[in-house]
């Protein structure tokens, strides 16, 4: 304590010596202050910028061996610039963050990127910052710097949140908008098949009378929905509007029948011409809803693997075996064996195949 205080006078004494050059005041406190352990630059250096005498000041600061210490002097005086300096320098990111929040405290955006040009790395942080807690800077930044994409993607993130929902008209058209300066085709294309969704899923949800929202929804499980409420044809304008592929749309269209135990009308669905999917998935669906007779109607229409497989989802393990043990089919033996009871007859039939099958492969 008591070479504390006579650090404090040394510098008090040197300070009220005003009529000489701060630099030579600044090397002659220096030397005295070797003297010293661990001397207090840091707050001598404070004491000087009080004191209105920043040369003293920032020579003093040079020795502080804190970088933390030296940036909270600097940017407690408005030294926003060596401030800056000192942080990048030391490439502490919490030091960065904490000119950050500074400058967004005390000056303007302009004078921000005044300040910051220089520092592309605090530029960086400085929109990251303003993404997390300031979206309208954000804006501001974005539009200034003509970056419709980022300010569209502000947008389009921004529709996505549910606490946002009832602005998802507004915010859908504002990124139409820059997209459409940015002149972005692909962006002001998908914007616009979006909005028209919106439109079309706030009609459906007016004329739903069971509580089932359409709003939210991808335009795959909106399609769905209406196909789950027979709103066949609705379903068929959606797929044509928004070029939904045929795979998929089969996928929908079989998973609906199936959800409705439309039995009947999936089998003819099936008949209506050779499905891109194959038939495995119609098994699939029946099977899901536990029904085992309809889903067995499909096996003639499936290769060989894909009847195994039917068979073994359906529990019919023994058919799958003789089915493999028939066609010979080296997946489908190794699947059904797989799933046998260890040492069971049909374990044993089925390994024998396979160990038959190694053999003869190994004479070839």
């Amino acid at each position: 304590m008591e070479e504390r205080g006579d650090i404090q006078r040394l510098l008090h004494s040197h300070l009220s010596q005003l009529d000489l050059d701060q630099e030579i005041l600044a090397e002659h406190i220096i030397r005295k202050l070797k003297h010293y352990a661990d001397a207090p630059y840091g707050e001598m250096a404070r004491v000087a910028f009080q004191n209105g005498l920043k040369t003293i000041g920032a020579t003093l600061l040079e020795r502080e061996v804190e970088t933390r210490v030296q940036v909270e002097v600097l940017i407690e005086f408005d030294e926003n610039v060596s401030a800056l300096g000192k942080a990048v320098n030391s490439g502490d990111p919490d030091l960065i963050n904490l000119i950050i929040l500074h400058l967004h405290k005390k000056l303007t955006l302009e004078d921000i990127k005044t300040t910051i040009r220089d520092f592309p790395s605090v530029q960086s942080s400085y929109v990251k910052y303003c993404k997390h807690h300031n979206k309208q800077t954000l804006y501001s930044i974005y539009l200034k710097e003509d970056n419709f994409g980022a300010l569209g993607e502000i947008f389009i993130a921004e529709t996505l949140d549910e606490t946002k929902s009832y602005m998802r008209d507004s915010l859908l058209r504002s990124a139409l908008d820059v997209y459409l300066q940015e002149k972005n085709d692909f962006y002001t294309s998908t914007c616009y098949d979006h909005a028209k969704l919106l439109e079309f899923q706030k009609t459906m949800d007016e004329k739903s009378n069971d509580g089932e929202k359409f709003v939210g929804k991808s335009i795959h499980d909106t399609c769905l929905s209406l196909l789950l409420k027979n709103e066949t044809e609705l379903a068929e304008r959606l797929r044509t509007e928004y070029s939904i592929p045929e795979r998929r749309f089969w996928w929908l269209k079989i998973q609906s029948l199936s959800c409705l135990k439309k039995w009947s009308e999936l089998e003819e669905f099936s008949a209506t011409r050779k499905s891109p999917i194959g038939y495995a998935p119609f098994a699939d669906v029946c099977l899901q809803m536990g029904n085992k007779k309809e889903a067995l109607k499909y096996l003639s229409k499936m290769d060989v693997d894909s009847r195994i497989k039917c068979y073994i989802k359906a529990g019919f393990l023994n058919d799958a075996g003789k089915l493999a043990l028939r066609s010979k089919s080296r997946d489908g033996l190794f699947e059904v064996r797989r799933r046998c009871v260890y040492q069971s007859d049909l374990f044993k039939k089925v390994d024998h195949a396979l160990m038959k099958m190694t053999k003869y492969n190994r004479q070839i």
